[in-house]
């Protein structure tokens, strides 16, 4: 839809020892507006919790050197930061956010999937000691609120999700649909260099071909990513690099069937005979290098074909 923007989403590579220390703080600020300052695009992405305290003690030149970088590309920047408000009824709320600035009035998003033990606790009573004893910083956070707008920035509808919420498929569903890019803001230095953060940009891949969307994978320490709309990995910075990953995206529009039926019909294909027996018809899938949907194992003829269309419409 309409001419391709141009993106930075920006790896600032902070070991997860010296993100939420104090003495570190000004040198990650400082970090990430050089990276931005390097960044002559339109749409600017700096990771999930990139200023590491809430949004309120934000020193006022990094919110200044944001804005000039912003205004001077003639587009918008996206920040992940912890907010703090007063709350009704429980005292203050504390939310794990993505805030815009720039050419346009600063709009937000709250994340609304959060995970338990690390971002809230459950059964406080019973486990209220894990916060301090696996340090984790900031586990009290609180959900945002359900059907929050998309961002309406650098010329684009942007659907935004945070962390782990990318591995919920149908919880997309909403506002891809209303999209015209989809947007990830990520910490993944929790999983070192294990093959949880290559599995990431897979799951990455896959929110992108099911609703014919860009995504844009914006991560600490990487890996981060541009996948476009059918899921095949346009560009990305390797783990443990520091760097601003620059491209373009284009915005689509419309609904793919499955952004319309969610899993229904592929639990279908699965399970045909209900949850009363199995199927020699189960199939399996996965994306190939090119990020084409291809049988893992075998299936029927149609089973295939119904798949691949169900995981291939969408319009530019």
């Amino acid at each position: 839809m309409g001419s391709p923007v141009s993106v930075s989403l920006l790896q600032g590579n902070v070991p997860q020892d010296k993100k939420w220390r104090a003495d570190e703080t000004e040198n990650i600020l400082r970090n990430y507006v050089q990276l931005a300052r390097s960044s002559k695009t339109q749409l600017i992405v700096l990771p999930e919790t990139a200023a590491p305290m809430f949004f309120n003690e934000i020193p006022a030149w990094f919110g200044e050197e944001l804005a000039t970088i912003a205004l001077e590309n003639g587009g918008d920047i996206i920040f992940g930061v912890p907010e703090q408000i007063p709350g009704e009824a429980s005292g203050t709320l504390q939310f794990n956010s993505a805030v815009s600035i720039g050419n346009v009035p600063s709009q937000r998003y709250r994340k609304q999937h959060l995970v338990p033990f690390g971002e809230f606790i459950p059964f406080v009573t019973l486990f209220s000691w894990i916060p301090e004893v696996l340090q984790i910083p900031m586990a009290n956070f609180s959900a945002g609120a359900s059907g929050q707008p998309v961002m309406q920035i650098a010329g684009q509808r942007i659907a935004v999700n945070i962390c782990f919420e990318n591995v919920f498929g149908e919880e997309i569903i909403r506002p891809a649909a209303d999209a015209t890019l989809l947007l990830n803001l990520s910490n993944l230095a929790w999983f070192g260099r294990s093959l949880a953060p290559a599995q990431f940009v897979e799951i990455s891949q896959m929110r992108a071909m099911e609703n014919g969307r860009y995504m844009l994978l914006a991560t600490n320490t990487g890996p981060t990513a541009i996948i476009d709309a059918k899921g095949r990995l346009v560009k990305q910075i390797a783990g443990f690099e520091r760097g601003a990953l620059t491209g373009t995206a284009q915005g689509y529009k419309g609904r793919t069937p499955y952004n319309f039926a969610g899993n229904w019909p592929i639990l279908v294909l699965l399970f045909p005979d209900g949850l009363g027996g199995y199927s020699h018809n189960a199939a399996l899938f996965r994306i190939d290098e090119r990020g084409k949907l291809i049988k893992a194992y075998d299936v029927d003829r149609a089973d295939l074909a119904l798949a691949d269309y169900l995981y291939n419409k969408s319009e530019p």
